[in-house]
């Protein structure tokens, strides 16, 4: 065997081998860090030979068998968490059904086995007291059921640069009632071995299609058996200190953000799913955002064109996005046949556009440009800037001081200003809430409580003003959609008059009258302006 070359059988524990946890956005300056790409598992035998010819090593393989145990509505999983028990080796069904036997009366750790707990995702789960209260309960492990069964083998590979990067391959597979097979790819490099470890994966996607993922194969298999529930996608707040460094804040950020968008664009690929399509969206204007915000530090050709990458899934999430509002606006309305012939057209596009969102986002371009945003983010021409150093504190402290009041004297003319400049306002409102959001995790230090208080207190009252002006916003928007469909000759001919009666539904979506948009608008305005400033503070020496 070649020092390079990987054994053809596996029993147990070939080598010494390190537990891998889930990439944290928290993790210290320098500390390692993980990306995962999932891939087909008729594949692993191609990627095996090009990782050989590429140079990388061998180091360690092993077999894991493990039982995910949940209770019958999979609380365990919509908690985020995996849970159950293991072992390495080769084990029998008999050795299994034994397993669960000593788990239901409290004695797990015999023959090998030992009872696990992990994040089922990137967005690791922020408290783990819930999951102890609900083992804790009365009957509990007697009431946790096998969910499925995972039969894993993972073959660890140096990389040829160097240094502590390394891929762990793992395939699986999956026992639910049918068997399915799926396969990951981990890469862990520390972070002055970015640039080079992303280079390798860019060129080995070249050979082996690979998919960027923020889901464990644990969270997969959840999926496969139908408990498309478990762990939805949300906004993931990275934890950072005041001295964390502005460099690793935004990185932390824009990782954060990139993985909302992974977790979110399975369920639109999956499922069609209304909440992915918009948790999608959230998680790229969250992007744009940080951007926008740290554009001091990030700015240049490299930011440009991330941004171009970018648009293309932006414009077609938007799409869907905007059917999406629509029919749920017709949900509330009488049923009369305009209604109904409007939603028969709504629906029609919908299923379309849908279809076209997910051509975009299983496309390989789509791939190669989110690798290229990840590999910018933590290699980009931006790191080389040595005012990255500052303080996060600092950085926060100075930018809300400024944009904050100005944000304010912008507010100050809501009632004079034109539908545009109302939807200018809306968008500033959204984006100014996005940015404090990235610092909820933030530690204050001794004042840690009196922030959080102050910062959620500004990011509610700005959410408030945001919603207030977006019902304006979604009646323009309905207009100016039937107005285009009107425009669009042939693709609609057969349904000109169902795009009549929608133009005539938009039409009645009125705003508010002058009286009413101006009470609104004052007692918005005067929340957001009673709110302390979370930013004071937080400037280091």
């Amino acid at each position: 065997m070649g020092s390079n070359s990987r054994p053809a059988k596996i029993s147990g524990l070939r080598a010494p081998m390190r537990r891998r946890k889930p990439r944290d956005p928290a993790a210290p300056e320098g500390a390692e860090k993980t990306l995962r790409f999932a891939l087909d598992p008729n594949d692993c035998e191609l990627l095996l030979a090009r990782l050989s010819k590429a140079g990388a090593h061998w180091t360690a393989e092993t077999k894991l068998l493990s039982l995910y145990l949940d209770t019958p509505d999979c609380a365990i999983g919509k908690l985020g968490f995996g849970f159950g028990v293991r072992r390495r080796g080769d084990v029998t069904l008999n050795d299994t059904k034994e397993a669960l036997r000593r788990f239901a009366r409290g004695q797990p750790g015999v023959g090998g086995w030992s009872t696990f707990r992990h994040a089922l995702s990137v967005a690791a789960p922020t408290d783990a007291r819930e999951l102890q209260k609900l083992l804790r309960g009365p009957n509990a492990r007697q009431s946790l059921k096998l969910v499925y069964q995972s039969e894993a083998q993972q073959s660890f590979w140096s990389l040829p640069f160097g240094g502590d990067a390394s891929l762990v391959l793992e395939q699986a597979n999956i026992v639910n009632g049918i068997h399915t097979r799926l396969a990951s790819l981990t890469l862990i490099y520390p972070e002055n071995a970015a640039g080079l470890a992303l280079a390798f994966i860019a060129t080995l996607g070249k050979s082996v299609p690979l998919r960027l993922t923020g889901e464990t194969l644990a969270l997969t298999a959840y999926q496969t058996a139908g408990h498309s529930d478990v762990a939805t996608p949300a906004a993931i707040t990275p934890r950072l200190t005041a001295d964390t460094s502005v460099a690793a804040a935004f990185q932390a950020i824009a990782h954060a953000a990139i993985d909302h968008f992974l977790l979110a664009q399975v369920r639109v690929r999956r499922l069609h799913d209304v909440e992915g399509v918009h948790q999608c969206r959230v998680a790229l204007r969250r992007f744009s955002t940080a951007l926008r915000l740290f554009r001091p530090l990030i700015g240049g050709a490299g930011a440009k064109a991330v941004k171009e990458d970018l648009n293309r899934i932006k414009s077609s999430l938007r799409a869907a996005r905007d059917i999406d509002v629509l029919l749920a606006r017709l949900a509330g309305k009488d049923a009369d046949s305009a209604v109904a012939t409007v939603r028969k057209l709504l629906e029609a596009r919908r299923e379309k556009t849908y279809a076209a969102l997910v051509d975009v986002l299983n496309a390989p371009g789509t791939e190669d440009s989110l690798l290229r945003v990840v590999t910018w983010i933590e290699a980009g021409d931006w790191t080389a800037d040595a005012a990255r150093a500052e303080p996060i504190g600092t950085f926060v402290q100075r930018k809300f001081s400024k944009s904050v009041p100005k944000f304010h004297r912008r507010c100050a003319d809501l009632e004079e200003a034109s539908p545009a400049e109302r939807h200018q306002t809306r968008i500033r409102a959204k984006n100014l809430r996005y940015g404090a959001e990235f610092f909820d995790g933030l530690s204050a230090g001794a004042d840690a409580k009196a922030f959080r208080k102050r910062l959620r207190g500004f990011v509610a009252a700005l959410k408030k003003l945001q919603t207030f002006l977006g019902e304006e916003n979604d009646a323009e928007m309905a207009q100016h959609y039937f107005a285009r469909l009107a425009e669009d000759g042939d693709s609609v001919r057969a349904d000109a008059a169902a795009v009549a009666a929608g133009a005539a539904l938009a039409a009645k979506l009125r705003r508010r009258g002058k009286r009413q948009f101006h009470k609104g608008a004052e007692k918005a305005r005067e929340a957001l302006f009673d709110t302390k400033p979370f930013w004071t503070g937080l400037a280091r020496d």
